[in-house]
């Protein structure tokens, strides 16, 4: 039985959404349950900031996001997107989607130390994305986080062995529980450069309302990253047929 005390920090901390019960009943045991894999009481939880749609709260070493309705649900896995545990969506009273998101707790001031060097990281990570055939569209150095693990699930679950002992495994989330589609081409190490924001990532052939993708981002990194990735391709190409 969840806890009185952690339901009411549940209601406290997402009340506006006009969750139900049963809502309420299922953030407070996804809550419950990082905190037992943290060894974290609930006056250790941290609040983690907010984004566009959503509030993160830290406990322990993961991030709990709780909003409103993301852009789009399901995508093709990217190497450069941090790695989701689980992304589950659930309705409220008025029939609003809400989506419960959780991740590895990343390091969100790097900017701040690497000031000279914010610019060109954004570019890396653009151009990570770019070579794997997809756009990303909300181009922010608050939505690149820098890893403090390898870019993978990194939550371990207890299972029993054939001879019956209790032992950890990393869990291996289906499809289904994140909406994401596939396997990420590489595994990012930690100090490596990530997205945190998996609304506005997108496969090149399929960017919403049928834009191109100089309509969809904005000029200035068009100007910039696009057209200075669109060159180094070329070169590389280039290159490589003069080697043949």
């Amino acid at each position: 039985m969840i806890k009185k005390e952690l339901l009411e920090f549940v209601i406290d901390k997402y009340g506006d959404l006009m969750l139900e019960e049963g809502e309420i009943e299922l953030i407070a045991m996804f809550i419950d349950d990082i905190m037992k894999h943290e060894d974290v009481k609930l006056e250790e939880i941290e609040d983690a900031g907010s984004g566009k749609t959503s509030r993160n709260i830290k406990i322990g070493e993961y991030v709990l996001k709780v909003g409103y309705n993301r852009i789009h649900k399901n995508f093709r896995n990217s190497s450069m997107v941090l790695q989701p545990i689980i992304r589950r969506e659930i309705e409220n009273s008025y029939g609003d989607t809400i989506f419960l998101e959780v991740q590895n707790a990343v390091d969100t001031e790097w900017h701040r130390f690497e000031r000279d060097k914010i610019f060109e990281i954004m570019y890396q990570v653009y151009k990570g994305v770019r070579e794997e055939g997809m756009v990303w569209t909300d181009i922010q150095y608050l939505n690149i986080g820098k890893l403090l693990k390898d870019n993978k699930i990194n939550y371990d679950t207890k299972i029993h062995d054939e001879n019956g002992n209790i032992i950890s495994k990393e869990l291996e989330p289906e499809e289904d529980a994140t909406g994401i589609k596939g396997k990420p081409r590489k595994i990012l190490k930690a100090g490596d450069y990530v997205i945190l924001d998996t609304d506005c990532i997108f496969d090149e052939n399929d960017l919403p309302n049928g834009q191109s993708i100089k309509e969809s981002i904005l000029d200035f990194y068009y100007d910039n990253f696009e057209l200075r990735y669109q060159k180094e391709k070329a070169e590389q190409e280039k290159e490589e047929k003069d080697d043949r």
